[in-house]
């Protein structure tokens, strides 16, 4: 039972030691900033365009 533990624990270890592999014709994220912070500025100006459209929609 013992061994079993160590054994797994030992692949464990193996895997999550590996980079994680990225997909063909991508790059891994290197951004210093907070990664929320750009997502809600990005959100934040999707709203303002969509308030735009429907204001001049309206007239």
């Amino acid at each position: 039972m013992v061994r079993g533990i160590l054994v797994w624990l030992v692949l464990c270890g193996t895997v999550m030691a590996e980079p994680p592999a990225t997909l063909p014709s991508t790059q891994p994220l290197t951004w210093d900033d907070d990664l929320a912070d750009r997502m809600m500025g990005g959100l934040h100006r999707f709203v303002e365009r969509k308030i735009e459209r429907a204001v001049a929609n309206r007239l």
